[in-house]
C-alpha cells in the first residue's frame, strides 16, 4: 500500500483521453487487490499559460494543488533537449565546485581518527580512551560523540557552506540560461498524477 505522485511529460498535441486511459490501466494494475482506478475528473488541464522551464511548471502545479489527488497539467517550454553551451563563468564555477568537493574529501580522509599517530584516541565527551585500531568511524563507540577536534569539524563545515553557496549560484545560472533559451524549446505538457496503490 502506498501513495504515488508522478510527473509525466507529454507532447502538446497528445491525446488527453488516451493519457487518462493509460493512467487508469496503470492504476488498475498497481491496485488490483483493492479495485483501484484513475478518475480522470481529478485532472485539470491549464492551457492558458506557458511556463518558461520545467521547474517553473512544477512550482505552478504545486500552487494549484488544494487537496490530495488534485491533479493538474500545465504547458511549459521543455529545455531539457536543448544543447545549452555553458558560459565561461559557469565552467569556472563548475571547476571550482569540483575542486572544493575533492579538497573536502581529501581533508576528511586526512583528518580521520585512524590517520592519527597516537595508539589511543581519547573522547573529550565521556573521557574514554579507545585503541585506534578498533575504531571504524569518527564517533566514540562508547557515547557516540564525535572524536575529531572542533577545529576539524569547523573546517568541514566551512567546506560544506562554500559548496552549498557555489551549488546554488550554479543552479541559478543554469535556470537563467534555460529561461533565456526557452523560446527555442518545444512546448509540452507537464502532468502531475497522484494515486493510491
Amino acid at each position: 500500500m502506498g501513495h504515488v505522485i508522478e510527473y509525466h511529460t507529454l507532447d502538446r498535441n497528445a491525446d488527453r483521453n488516451q493519457f487518462i486511459a493509460d493512467m487508469d490501466e496503470v492504476v488498475r494494475a498497481e491496485d488490483y487487490l483493492e479495485g483501484g482506478y484513475y478518475d480522470g475528473s481529478q485532472l485539470t488541464w491549464h492551457d492558458d499559460t506557458v511556463y518558461d522551464t520545467r521547474e517553473d511548471a512544477e512550482q505552478a502545479i504545486k500552487g494549484f494543488i488544494r487537496y490530495d489527488y488534485d491533479d493538474h497539467a500545465v504547458l511549459f517550454h521543455d529545455t531539457d533537449d536543448l544543447e545549452l553551451k555553458p558560459s565561461k563563468a559557469r565552467q569556472a564555477m563548475e571547476e571550482r565546485l569540483n575542486r572544493l568537493i575533492l579538497e573536502r574529501e581529501q581533508y576528511i580522509a586526512a583528518h580521520h581518527v585512524n590517520a592519527r599517530a597516537s595508539e589511543f584516541i581519547g573522547c573529550a565527551h565521556c573521557g574514554s580512551r579507545i585503541s585506534r585500531k578498533y575504531l571504524r568511524s569518527d564517533d566514540c563507540p562508547v557515547c557516540g560523540h564525535e572524536l575529531r577536534p572542533k577545529s576539524t569539524l569547523d573546517r568541514i563545515a566551512s567546506f560544506d557552506k562554500r559548496i552549498r553557496s557555489l551549488s546554488l549560484r550554479l543552479r541559478e545560472d543554469k535556470q537563467a540560461a534555460e529561461r533565456k533559451a526557452s523560446g527555442k524549446a518545444p512546448v509540452r505538457w507537464l502532468v502531475k498524477t497522484e494515486y493510491h496503490c
